[in-house]
């Protein structure tokens, strides 16, 4: 209804007549034209929007992928916290923080970033010590051009990560790569089972506000998948330390 209302009045403000039962019905330009043009728009894109939900509501319905929202930075971070202290020590733990420096580096309120980093180098310090093969590898993206040497709102991300591990005595737990390029959403896979996708909702504020914890083995493979061969495979070691 929406989308047939819109577009009547959205083709009446642009041609400036419309046909019914074979009569030509003519209209002077105008502000009041061009505001029927308006509310045709905003019906158009209405309809249009709740088409979309609607189509993939029945979609998630006969899906049965799993997935559970995170409304706050606070609740994905404490979700992908669990996520890691759940891994059984052989899993690999894949990141990308293209967008993201180190969210709540002064914030008392937003301590759920370094409890995460805290619980993941103690993870894979008990793996190590048990044996086992439990790596966190991180992608971090840098501007085009930048040669290797991280843009000063990312040095303290990169530095406190190493800070972490090293205190575990898990340095080699952890791998960290960069590439050039920039996108507005970060992922977490823990093994090929679960993932977090996480993306900020304000303009010109890339920290994470809403996030999405998703369970379904067939889906996260193919992330897995998107992961190892388009974003890692175009990255390169990161050798960048806080001494240069």
């Amino acid at each position: 209804m929406y989308v047939v209302g819109g577009s009547v009045l959205l083709l009446v403000s642009i041609t400036h007549q419309i046909v019914l039962m074979e009569q030509k019905f003519s209209f002077t330009p105008g502000p009041e034209l061009k505001a029927l043009g308006v509310v045709g728009g905003v019906m158009l894109v209405l309809g249009i929007a709740l088409g979309i939900a609607l189509g993939v509501r029945m979609i998630l319905d006969r899906s049965p992928l799993r997935a559970e929202p995170l409304v706050s930075q606070d609740a994905i971070y404490i979700e992908a916290r669990r996520m890691v202290e759940g891994c059984k020590g052989h899993e690999q733990i894949r990141a990308t923080s293209i967008t993201t420096a180190w969210p709540g580096s002064d914030d008392p309120e937003k301590k759920c970033v370094d409890k995460f980093f805290k619980a993941l180098a103690a993870k894979c310090a008990a793996a190590k010590a048990d044996g086992q093969d439990l790596l966190y590898t991180t992608i971090l993206g840098f501007g085009p051009g930048t040669g290797g040497i991280p843009p000063e709102h990312k040095k303290r991300s990169i530095t406190k990560r190493r800070e972490f591990f090293e205190r575990e005595k898990a340095e080699d737990r952890l791998k960290l790569l960069y590439i050039e390029t920039d996108w507005s959403l970060d992922v977490l896979i823990v093994g090929t089972d679960q993932m977090i996708i996480g993306f900020p909702t304000l303009p010109h504020d890339r920290e994470f506000r809403l996030g999405l914890k998703i369970k379904d083995p067939e889906f996260v493979g193919r992330v897995v998948r998107w992961y190892d061969h388009c974003v890692q495979d175009g990255a390169r070691e990161l050798t960048w330390t806080q001494e240069h």
